[in-house]
This record gives structure tokens, sequence and C-alpha cells, in this order.
């Protein structure tokens, strides 16, 4: 009892002996997710060990969502999700684990989703590499509003 006349919300299902959240239907299949995955090659990271370090897992409409206390963990994640072979592989297992549940989406736990792809910024070790041999930036494009390629002086 709350002190209310009724009883208190039940909390979210944890995994056993962590602080990770997930509801029941998600807890019913990780396991055989996990296992489905721990067989797929991996292109740097294993992505059954990315997804242990998940802090909350839920099937939110037909995506089950994953969120990470660490921003690397979902970047590395979604790095792996980028190569096509992976996601198809990764999907599939999913589908297996939950059926109707049709991808993954992996956010931060803050709310926002991992970038998609990296860019070229001035976190690149690319850009860092130009900028120590004299290089300048005169300006940060993303692949959607860069200049016009085709056009001359390309602005």
């Amino acid at each position: 009892p709350n002190g209310y006349g009724g009883n208190p919300a039940p909390a979210p299902p944890r995994a056993a002996g962590s602080g990770i959240h997930m509801d029941e239907q998600v807890a019913a299949g990780w396991p055989t997710l996990l296992r489905s995955i721990a067989k797929l090659p991996k292109k740097r990271f294993d992505v059954a060990a990315l997804l242990r370090s998940s802090s909350d897992r839920r099937i939110v409409g037909e995506a089950l969502v994953v969120k990470f206390p660490h921003r690397s963990h979902g970047e590395r994640l979604q790095g792996e999700l980028d190569d096509p072979r992976i996601r198809i592989a990764v999907d599939e297992a999913i589908k297996q684990a939950y059926p109707g549940v049709s991808g993954l989406r992996v956010e931060l736990d803050g709310g926002a989703a991992a970038p998609t792809n990296r860019s070229a910024g001035p976190a690149s070790h690319l850009v860092r590499a130009a900028i120590n041999l004299g290089g300048q930036m005169t300006g940060e494009y993303t692949e959607d509003e860069g200049p016009d390629p085709w056009e001359e002086n390309g602005r």
C-alpha cells in the first residue's frame, strides 16, 4: 500500500541483478535474440555484446528500441548496422525472437537517436590530420545540405 488506499504501480521489469529496464515481451525473447546474433560475422564490434550493454530495451510500435548510457556504444552498434548484411541478419533475428517486430532502433539514454553515419566534421580524424598538415576548414556540410559539387566554385 502507498498510504492512499491503493497499491503502488509496479516497476518496469529489470534483468536479474542489473539496472536494465526491459518490458516483459522483450525479456521473453532476449536470450533467443542474443543467441541468434552471437553467430553473426562482425565488421568491427560484436553486435550481441553491444546489445547486452544497452540500458533500456522496449518494443515501440514495430521496432525494438535499445537505449545506451554511453554514446560510443550506440555509435558502435549503429556503425555495425550500417553494413547491409549485418542489418538484414539482425532484422531477421529480431523477427524470429519477436513476431510482429520488424526492426531495431538505437537511441541514447537522453532520447536522441544515435547518428546513422559519421560526418567529416572537426571531430573526424581525417579533418584533424588535414588541419595538422596546414589545412583550413572553410565550411562544414552534411551530405544532405552540402554545396552542389557540379556547381562552379562549389557554392
